[in-house]
């Protein structure tokens, strides 16, 4: 936005700042507080004759009851958006509330006319709602990946580079194993729980890609328990046993391993596979019988992984628990803006979850140099 229609917008944010204290029945001096400044500097916002940052914008719109979009006059993209918000309280509500963040986030850099916007995409959609046909679909994105012969890699990177799939983590403890918003073609979120298992993660976001791909059309889709054994939820899981574990790279894999318990390990590491899920792939396959299912299934995964002498692979393979990532695109543009001055470090700060000074200290370890300042009148970004 050019700076000569930036006064005007300045004295809107601030009018529905006051509107919005008005209504919630609190003074500008209790807001002032909340924001640690002072009642002339409060005055002044609302007047429109000194500007927010990110994290103050936030920091208002927490103490007013709505939200940074809202404050910033912009109404909700999609229903969505509004799907997420008629969710009830519970264990689903941190996802929830962090996937409307990063849309937020994302919104805001629309409005700022941000390089990155969102652009999901789909390939050809299954005509039959069928296990052969959910097959194709696995095979299809294996094939235009390079890798039906392997299995894919980087999941993570193949939803967001090949399908514009934003891929969010957050420690969300008991809550859902993940979260897809989707809209049309504008909106494809997928948030997954940090606290889960590396490979439960990997099985989630796999699912919620089928979803994607499958053309499930619910705005919002929240998978607490990913055995649910309805039609949908089948579909969608049986795309990602297809497309994380194809048949052929299984067959190989157990081929060349030289035992049993061997080639259960050399499955979980190769496919990032949890023991059940790949077990019950090779009963499927055929590869293995009942009681070798049991045997399999029975022992520690550790004490297989000791078996296969392959203990020094168990870390890497269980995974960092208490993980958070934001999408890659989504932090592409935040701090590319922010280094060529376009956004504060308040915005970024609440993208990332952490402290200004942390984040600053975080990103120059990287390369990245930022300056900060904790001088309130020195953050006129927004």
């Amino acid at each position: 936005m050019s700076d000569e229609h930036r006064p005007s917008r300045d004295s809107e944010i601030g009018q529905r700042i006051s509107a919005a204290r008005i209504t919630k029945g609190i003074t500008q001096a209790t807001l002032a507080d909340v924001l640690g400044v002072g009642s002339t500097v409060m005055s002044k916002i609302e007047a429109g004759k000194r500007r927010l940052d990110g994290f103050e914008l936030a920091v208002l719109a927490e103490a007013l009851g709505t939200t940074s979009r809202a404050l910033l006059g912009m109404t909700h993209r999609t229903s969505a958006l509004a799907a997420a918000a008629r969710i009830g309280s519970g264990a689903v509500e941190p996802a929830l509330r962090r996937a409307r963040e990063i849309l937020e986030l994302d919104a805001i850099a629309d409005e700022l006319g941000l390089d990155g916007r969102a652009a999901p995409r789909r390939i050809g959609r299954p005509t039959k709602v069928s296990r052969a046909a959910t097959a194709e679909l696995a095979r299809e994105v294996l094939n235009a990946a390079g890798s039906a012969r392997s299995g894919i890699g980087d999941l993570i990177r193949l939803a967001e580079r090949d399908y514009g799939v934003d891929v969010a983590i957050e420690p969300l403890g008991d809550g859902p194993a993940g979260v897809l918003v989707q809209h049309a073609d504008d909106i494809a979120l997928v948030v997954l729980n940090g606290d889960d298992h590396a490979a439960r993660r990997r099985f989630t976001l796999a699912h919620e890609l089928g979803h994607w791909l499958l053309g499930d059309s619910t705005p919002l889709v929240v998978d607490a328990d990913l055995g649910n054994n309805n039609e949908i939820e089948r579909r969608a899981n049986n795309f990602a046993v297809e497309v994380l574990m194809p048949e052929d790279a299984v067959r190989r894999v157990v081929a060349s391993s030289s035992d049993l318990i061997c080639g259960v390990v050399d499955g979980l590491v190769h496919f990032g596979a949890s023991r059940e899920t790949f077990v019950n792939r090779l009963t499927e396959l055929r590869l293995v019988n009942p009681s070798q299912a049991s045997a399999a299934l029975d022992k520690q995964v550790k004490a297989l992984f000791l078996h296969a002498g392959r203990q020094a692979d168990y870390p890497s393979w269980m995974g960092s628990t208490a993980a958070r990532r934001l999408p890659s695109r989504i932090e592409k543009r935040l701090v590319n803006a922010y280094v060529d001055g376009r956004i504060g470090i308040g915005l970024l700060s609440q993208a990332f979850g952490e402290q200004p000074v942390d984040l600053a200290t975080r990103l120059e370890a990287d390369g990245i140099t930022v300056n900060i300042s904790l001088d309130h009148s020195a953050l006129s970004h927004i």
